[in-house]
């Protein structure tokens, strides 16, 4: 399976009037761009923590990639509350807005990785032993 095709299901629901459907959405966005980030890092099918594959990019101390990190974890804080915070209402310009950051950070990561983020990200993860070889 594709990572953005969990991409396109969140713009499919994107514009519903179901919170649930909204809230599947938010989740599914964050989560096209951790497989979509993770398949690069450690391989498509390897699980790396959420935490984990955020802080190699972001302890790469590369600004441009320091950003791109904090962007995924806005993402992933995103979509914990989506998934746990039950009593929080969601909206579907939140959705919207989700759904785009999750694109822009697609983007910015593919422009990343021509100014050597996965070989800056693997290093951490060799470093401190989440990965033995890529």
């Amino acid at each position: 399976m594709n990572p953005l095709d969990f991409l396109d299901l969140a713009e499919k629901l994107e514009f519903s009037t179901s919170e649930a459907e909204m809230r599947t959405a938010i989740s599914r966005a964050y989560y096209a761009v951790y497989n979509y980030i993770k398949a690069d890092l450690v391989g498509v099918d390897e699980y790396l923590q959420h935490d984990i594959l955020i802080n190699c990019i972001i302890e790469t101390k590369i600004e441009r990639f320091e950003y791109l990190g904090k962007d995924i974890r806005d993402l992933m804080a995103a979509r914990r509350r989506a998934d746990y915070k039950l009593g929080v209402s969601f909206s579907s310009k939140t959705c919207e807005t989700i759904i785009n950051k999750s694109k822009n950070v697609i983007r910015e990561f593919d422009e990343c990785k021509k100014f050597g983020l996965i070989e800056e990200a693997r290093n951490y993860l060799k470093k401190f032993g989440y990965i033995k070889f890529l």
